[in-house]
């Protein structure tokens, strides 16, 4: 999933959008173990439902790389664990309303920080980049773990 925050990181620096991430619009390979971006001709439409940043409803909305943060954020979550979404259904209302549960990843300080972090409905507030490459989360014991059980669970969800 790093792999992912540097392509974001990659596009963003190129003054693109990603705009529909979500898990179906990741590939992962297994050897090498590389996660990769796909479906950029989304880069102009308004994303998929459930997958959307809070101010992708909003009149006026403003569309900056902190919205491709936030989907990050919901795939982060769907991946640790194991196939739920932060907000539940249905999604874009309480995405709009700001009501998600992020109980199912309490119990790791690392991911709670960094998801709750990366789904702030003040997208001003999310990190960027560079920040949620260098956050613990990515050293943590709980990333080991993670890494050997992410690729199974996407496999589930994209078949």
């Amino acid at each position: 999933m790093r792999d992912v925050v540097s392509g974001l990181g990659h596009l963003h620096d190129l003054e693109i959008l990603h705009q529909d991430l979500k898990p179906q619009n990741i590939f992962i390979t297994e050897k090498p173990l590389v996660a990769k971006l796909s479906d950029m001709g989304s880069c102009t439409n308004y994303g998929t439902s459930g997958w959307r940043a809070r101010e992708m409803f909003l009149p006026g909305r403003l569309q900056t790389p902190a919205t491709d943060m936030f989907s990050f954020g919901c795939v982060l979550f769907f991946c640790v664990t194991g196939g739920k979404h932060p907000f539940e259904k249905p999604c874009d209302f309480n995405i709009l309303n700001n009501t998600m549960d992020l109980s199912p990843v309490a119990s790791i300080p690392e991911a709670h920080d960094l998801i709750s972090g990366l789904l702030n409905p003040d997208p001003i507030l999310r990190p960027k980049v560079s920040k949620v490459l260098h956050h613990p989360f990515w050293s943590s014991e709980m990333l080991s773990r993670f890494c050997f059980s992410s690729l199974d669970k996407m496999k589930k969800f994209v078949k």
